[in-house]
């Protein structure tokens, strides 16, 4: 206790003895008075009168008649128990295990209030289920599987890849730039890459009128509906390919479709029409690109898919089939050479690729996407050298 706290209870204890003092001297004076009437009534006793009752703690201070009232300042401090020491001492500094304990307290507050709206959320469930006995609780969808794409997988075998080199009796290749995005091909590229994709079925005869010369026998007399060319156009190149509905021409010396040529476009009817012409070069050597796929990985949710290859540059000679396999597109560094055994000059050449010293061969990464492709497959999206 303090000092003040102290001096209180010091005079609290005080007024008790005095109490207990102002008694014992009421009672004195009644037995001596009594005691005094018993000596002058001839009836009495000489027994002094005795009191009875429980027997009083003596006092520390005597009273007679001829002494002073009893009185507070009579009352000595020796009389008074002692009484808990006063707490002078200066505050000591807060120790260092009272902040960490401060510190693991404020934590502790910190993360029930963070915690509370989870804590609020869980106790009105609980509180609902208890209360309504009707309560179904909702299953949780269970989290999507997203399919392992592999070299063996049907959507790595469906791929469509864009065409990188579009006249086989010449080098020109889109391999020759250190990346490539669909904004980067050529409209007539686009057009006529998306037509090697549409479904002969597609086609209507045609017997109008030509504003020019036609090139083509009765039986390649077609038309082609432009939402047809347009649908595959976006399927291979997603929705936001940027391209403009005009006259292209299929390169003359393309052996996968016999619609090579000019294809001209009747904006009235929105609809292509098949004109041919165009004479095929009867070139010696022919030019190819080689893709060898060898790995396949996909992002996040398979959202993106991506290809490495192995790629290589070849010149055959048409007449003996003899062929030079170079690294680069420019046709520079030479790797190979050998003379091919099949008129199938491209699948044979992979082959030939595929066995061949990988380390030696520059590998390209194409991307692919469905972000934006409608038909929820993979659109072609870039392609670039592996540095």
């Amino acid at each position: 206790m303090n000092n003040e706290d102290y001096e209180k209870e010091k005079e609290k204890m005080r007024r008790e003895i005095l109490e207990e003092l102002e008694k014992d001297q009421m009672r004195k004076e009644i037995l001596d008075e009594l005691n005094t009437k018993g000596r002058e009534n001839p009836n009495s006793g000489s027994e002094t009168i005795q009191a009875f009752g429980q027997t009083k703690k003596k006092s520390t201070v005597s009273f007679n008649k001829k002494e002073e009232e009893p009185s507070l300042e009579a009352i000595d401090d020796d009389a008074i128990p002692a009484l808990e020491a006063v707490d002078v001492a200066p505050k000591q500094p807060v120790s260092k295990k009272s902040k960490i304990l401060f510190g693991v307290c404020l934590v502790i507050v910190i993360v029930a209030i963070a915690c509370f709206p989870f804590i609020y959320d869980k106790a009105n469930d609980i509180i609902a289920k208890i209360g309504n006995t009707d309560y179904i609780p909702v299953p949780k969808e269970p989290e999507k599987q997203y399919e392992k794409i592999t070299m063996d997988s049907e959507i790595f075998k469906n791929l469509k890849y864009p065409t990188m080199h579009n006249d086989p009796t010449t080098k020109d290749t889109y391999y020759s730039r250190d990346k490539i995005t669909t904004n980067d091909f050529t409209n007539n590229d686009l057009l006529y890459r998306a037509l090697l994709d549409v479904l002969e079925g597609n086609m209507a005869p045609y017997s109008g009128k030509y504003s020019g010369k036609y090139c083509g026998t009765g039986a390649t007399k077609v038309s082609l509906d432009a939402d047809y060319l347009e649908l595959r156009l976006q399927g291979l190149f997603t929705r936001n390919i940027n391209y403009t509905l005009t006259d292209f021409t299929v390169p003359i010396n393309r052996a996968d479709t016999k619609y090579v040529g000019t294809w001209k476009y009747d904006a009235k009817n929105q609809r292509f029409i098949y004109y041919g012409c165009g004479t095929k070069a009867k070139a010696n050597l022919v030019y190819y690109d080689i893709s060898v796929p060898y790995e396949v990985s996909t992002s996040d949710k398979n959202v993106n898919l991506y290809v490495d290859s192995y790629v290589a540059f070849a010149v055959v000679n048409a007449t003996n089939r003899d062929y030079i396999l170079y690294k680069d597109a420019a046709y520079t560094e030479e790797l190979a050479k050998g003379t091919l055994k099949t008129n199938d000059f491209e699948e044979e050449l992979k082959a030939v690729v595929n066995d061949m010293e990988k380390k030696d061969i520059n590998k390209y990464k194409y991307t692919y996407t469905i972000d934006g492709c409608p038909y929820l497959d993979y659109c072609f999206a870039s392609g670039e050298w592996v540095k």
